[in-house]
């Protein structure tokens, strides 16, 4: 059993719902197996991270970057100094278009 986790509910404070930024760390990461709705560009930023897509194992070094599609199984498992960036996004059109000009 995982988790399911909605864009919509993660960027309910903020003014754009279709787009969030989250600083994340092992104390506020997400346990357990989840799927988001969304897409996560994961940036690490300190230490290492553990991390599967679709039960495929990777491990994540200092300045690496993930893409993460929506639907896909993820698990994350961050040492105690690691430190990433979650960029996530959804599937609107304005995003889309925004990501495919820089």
């Amino acid at each position: 059993h995982f988790k399911e986790r909605h864009l919509i509910y993660l960027a309910k404070e903020s003014p754009c719902i279709n787009f969030y930024l989250q600083e994340l760390d092992h104390k506020n990461c997400i346990d357990g197996i989840f799927r988001n709705d969304f897409y996560m560009l994961l940036i690490t930023t300190e230490g290492t991270i553990d991390y599967a897509i679709d039960f495929k194992r990777y491990c994540m070094l200092p300045k690496s970057a993930s893409l993460i599609f929506p639907r896909q199984l993820n698990e994350i498992h961050f040492s105690d100094d690691a430190k990433a960036l979650a960029v996530m996004f959804d599937e609107t059109d304005s995003v889309l278009k925004f990501f495919t000009m820089i």
